[in-house]
Formats: C-alpha cells, structure tokens, sequence
C-alpha cells in the first residue's frame, strides 16, 4: 500500500485540510505544492482505496480527487467523502454532466492553476458558510 504524504502549509488557509487523490505523479506534485504555498495542509495519495482509509481515520475540509485512478474510482472516494459531509471536487479530462451525484463540483484537465485555485476557495468557503466550525 502506498503510503499517503502528508504536508502542512503555513498562511492564511491554515486550519484547512485537503485531501487530493491523484495518480498523475507531476499532476500531484504540482496541485500539492500550489495548494501548499497556499496555506493548506494537504494529505495526498495516488490510491483511492487508501483515500477512503483516511477518510475514515482522520479529518478533511476538502476532497480533490481525479475521476479515473490506477486503483479505482474517483467516484467511490467521493461517495465516501459525502458520508461524512465533505466537499468534493472532481477532476477529470473525460465529459462528464455539469453537476454529478456525490461531486460538489467538476474540475476540467486541463485547467490552469489560478481556476484550480479558485475552485477550492469557492469550495471551502461554501462549506464553512453551511457549516461553521467552532474554532478554540
């Protein structure tokens, strides 16, 4: 089992957590970092087997996950990731609706860095405006 990287980011996102699933090694390292320089603490893994693990193990504000993985599926990492009422962005180069069951939103490759970006700020601030969180 690969093991999953987990990275913590200093700055104004920090607090937030994210969970990116990517089998695209450069794809990954590239999505990790960005969101790294952010602020974010990312959790990331290639693995969709090993992402549903995590999701029951530990805590996430967010879900970025490719549609297609060497292992699996995309979709089961964001039905698991709905169970615990996370958001999920989903990215993928295949067609797919505009809104889909399980998926918060649909994220197209390619894409540039800065509506990647935008997407998880618009995804976690809809989140936490739905959910606020008691900070201590």
């Amino acid at each position: 089992m690969e093991a999953a990287k987990r990275t913590r980011g200093r700055g104004k996102a920090s607090g937030n957590r994210i969970l990116l699933v990517e089998d695209h090694e450069a794809l990954a390292a590239l999505r990790s970092a960005v969101l790294r320089k952010q602020g974010y603490g990312v959790v990331l893994t290639a693995n969709g087997l090993e992402a549903c693990r995590l999701l029951e193990r530990e805590s996430f504000d967010l879900v970025v996950t490719d549609a297609r993985l060497s292992d699996g599926s995309g979709w089961e990492v964001a039905r698991a990731a709905k169970k615990r009422r996370l958001p999920v962005i989903l990215s993928t180069g295949w067609p797919l609706p505009r809104r889909a069951q399980d998926v918060d939103y649909i994220l197209s490759k390619p894409c540039s860095i800065t509506h990647f970006l935008a997407l998880v700020h618009r995804a976690l601030q809809k989140s936490q405006a739905a959910e606020p969180k008691a900070r201590g």
